[in-house]
């Protein structure tokens, strides 16, 4: 049996504060590429429409780099098709580089979500959603 690895104190800090891009100043470039990079760092950013000062999730990449802007995370999300949305434990983006490694969770996912969607929708919603054609964007 391998023994269980021992983490110390300072390292699993340091290890946290890394992998949330908390471990360096907040500094430099937000857009396009860096700005995919960093959230691929973190995994993932929750969407969230409670809008008190800003949008949380704009607030969060914020806090990491400062010189991020709303528009930056809309241009690499609707244009470059870097990120896309789906359910972690709430509406979230995340990298298209990681889409495959959801497969699973979408299809374990699949019939609870449909039930979920019959009680949200009104009746005859599943019909009207097969002719919305499908989208050329990938």
């Amino acid at each position: 049996m391998t023994p269980r690895p021992i983490l110390r104190n300072k390292d699993a800090r340091h290890l946290f504060l890394h992998k949330h891009a908390f471990a360096e100043a907040p500094l430099g470039p937000s857009t396009g590429a860096d700005l995919t990079a960093l959230i691929e760092l973190i995994g993932f950013v929750q969407l969230d429409s409670i809008n008190t000062l800003e949008r949380a999730h704009h607030m969060i990449l914020f806090a990491r780099r400062q010189s991020y802007r709303p528009a930056n995370l809309a241009k690499i999300h609707d244009h470059d098709h870097s990120l896309f949305e789906h359910w972690t434990h709430d509406a979230s983006v995340i990298p298209t580089q990681f889409y495959s490694h959801w497969q699973l969770r979408f299809r374990r996912d699949v019939k609870k979500l449909s039930k979920q969607w019959k009680i949200w929708r009104c009746e005859g919603f599943e019909e009207r959603l097969e002719i919305v054609p499908p989208t050329n964007r990938r």
